[in-house]
C-alpha cells in the first residue's frame, strides 16, 4: 500500500467520529422537546380555560334557569321617599328601684321603697346661708306669710346628712305639701289654721319635732332670732326617730315623677334666665339662669347666688316646675297673716328644663296623693335627670322668660 493510501483512513475515521456524537445528542434532546411540546399542548395554560373537572356519577347536572327579560315598568326605579322621622322623645329611664326616685339617678343600694325625709327650713334674707340644702333632691318653695316664703328640703337618703336648717315650725300648708311625696316630716315646733289638724301632730301623720333631738348651732350666735340656728343632722334623725313610725312607702306607692334620658323638651320656647314672683303683696323673688355647658339651672334669691352654707356650693337643678294655685290668708293671731295655699285639686303651671319651658297641667286628688303634671295634649310630664326645685305660687303670677 502506498503513502497516499495510507494518508486517507485518518479522513474517514474523523468525520465518522463527528456524526456519531451529534446523534449521542441531538436524539435525546429531540425525544425531551417533543415530550415538551405534547405537554404543552395537553395543558390548560390558556388564559380562561379552566380544567374540566373529574367526572362524578353522583354528582347530577347542574339545573339552568333562564331568567326572563326583564320589563320597562320593572326596570324603572321607584321614586326615592324620604322618611319623616319621628318626634324625638326622651328615652324612658330605669325601672323602679334602679334610681332614686326623686332625681332619676342611678344608685346602688335600692332605698326606693324607703319614705324620704322633709325638712322645714327657714327663707328669709337674715336666714341665708342655709345649711344642708345642697344635698336635698327637691327644693319646694311656697308662700309661708304675708312677707316672706319657706322651703322644704326633701331627701331620699340622710345618711351622710350634715347639719341642716335653720329648722322653722310646721304649717298646714307645708305639711300637705310633704305628704305628696310620702314624706317624714321634720320641724321645729309648728302650728295649723282653724283647727285643720285635730289631735297631735306627730300621732297623727308621723312628723318629727326636731326641737328635742336637734340643737341651736353656734355659728349663728350673732343672728338675732333663736330660728335661724335651728339645725339637725342625718344621725340624729336616725337616732330620734321613734320606733313607731313607719319608714317604709305602703305597699303600691309610687311618686309622681317620671325621667328620661336626652331632650325633655324638644319643642319648648327658649327659658335661659327665668324669674318667678311668688305673690302680689310678698317683695321676694327667685331666679333661675341656665348654664349650657352643664345643662343645669343655677338658684339666686335675695340679690345672691342660693348656696350651702356647708361647703358655699352653688345649687343647681336639672329641672324647675311652677304649680299656680290659690291661696288665702289666715290670722292665727291678730298681730300676722299667714297664708293657706291649697295644694289640691287641679290648676295650671310651667315646666322647665334644657334651656326651654313648656305649660303644664298639675292634679291631686287628696291630701295623700302624689302631684300628677301632664303636657297640654294631656301626656304625663317626663322630667330631666336630676335635681328638681317646685315653685308654687299665686294663680295670678307669671314666670318671665328670656
Amino acid at each position: 500500500m502506498s503513502n497516499s493510501e495510507n494518508s486517507k483512513k485518518p479522513k474517514h475515521s474523523k468525520g465518522y467520529s463527528i456524526n456519531k456524537n451529534f446523534l449521542r445528542v441531538a436524539i435525546p434532546a429531540l425525544i425531551v422537546v417533543v415530550i415538551g411540546v405534547v405537554l404543552f399542548i395537553t395543558t390548560p395554560w390558556q388564559k380562561g380555560v379552566e380544567p374540566s373537572p373529574s367526572a362524578d356519577p353522583e354528582t347530577p347536572p347542574p339545573t339552568v334557569i333562564e331568567t326572563p327579560e326583564p320589563t320597562p315598568e320593572e326596570t324603572a326605579l321607584p321614586p326615592i321617599e324620604t322618611p319623616t322621622p319621628p318626634p324625638e322623645t326622651p328615652t324612658p329611664h330605669l325601672s323602679w328601684g334602679e334610681y332614686n326616685p326623686l332625681t332619676g339617678e342611678a344608685w346602688d343600694e335600692d332605698l326606693s321603697d324607703s319614705r324620704p325625709w322633709a325638712m322645714s327650713i327657714g327663707n328669709t334674707a337674715a336666714a341665708m346661708p342655709l345649711w344642708g340644702v345642697g344635698k336635698a333632691d327637691i327644693i319646694l318653695e311656697f308662700v309661708v306669710d304675708e312677707s316672706a316664703t319657706r322651703i322644704i328640703a326633701i331627701f331620699q337618703d340622710i345618711s351622710d346628712l350634715d347639719r341642716t336648717g335653720g329648722l322653722r315650725s310646721l304649717r298646714t300648708s307645708s305639711l300637705e305639701l310633704t305628704q305628696s311625696f310620702d314624706a317624714i316630716f321634720v320641724h321645729w315646733g309648728g302650728r295649723t289654721y282653724d283647727n285643720e289638724v285635730p289631735g297631735g301632730l306627730a300621732t297623727q301623720f308621723g312628723t318629727i319635732d326636731a326641737s328635742g333631738i336637734g340643737y341651736r348651732d353656734p355659728d349663728r350666735v350673732t343672728k338675732p332670732a333663736l330660728e335661724h340656728r335651728a339645725v339637725i343632722t342625718g344621725d340624729r334623725l336616725l337616732r330620734g326617730v321613734p320606733s313607731s313610725f313607719r319608714t317604709e312607702h305602703e305597699t303600691g306607692f309610687r311618686h309622681s315623677f317620671t325621667f328620661g334620658e336626652g331632650d325633655v323638651i324638644p319643642d319648648g320656647l327658649a327659658a335661659n334666665d327665668v324669674l318667678v314672683n311668688f305673690h302680689s303683696y310678698i317683695n321676694k323673688t327667685t331666679q333661675f339662669t341656665y348654664n349650657s355647658s352643664e345643662n343645669v339651672y343655677y338658684a339666686t334669691q335675695h340679690g345672691a347666688p342660693f348656696i350651702d352654707g356647708n361647703d358655699n356650693e352653688k345649687l343647681s337643678f336639672a329641672n324647675i316646675i311652677v304649680i299656680n294655685t290659690t291661696m288665702k290668708p289666715v290670722k292665727p293671731n291678730p298681730s300676722t297673716a299667714h297664708t293657706k295655699v291649697n295644694t289640691n285639686g287641679n290648676g295650671t303651671g310651667y315646666f322647665i328644663s334644657g334651656g326651654k319651658y313648656v305649660e303644664i297641667t298639675w292634679q291631686r286628688t287628696s291630701g295623700t296623693s302624689p302631684f300628677r303634671f301632664y303636657l297640654a295634649d294631656g301626656t304625663p310630664l317626663v322630667m330631666g335627670v336630676g335635681k328638681t326645685y317646685i315653685c308654687v305660687v299665686d294663680d295670678k303670677q307669671v314666670p318671665t322668660f328670656s
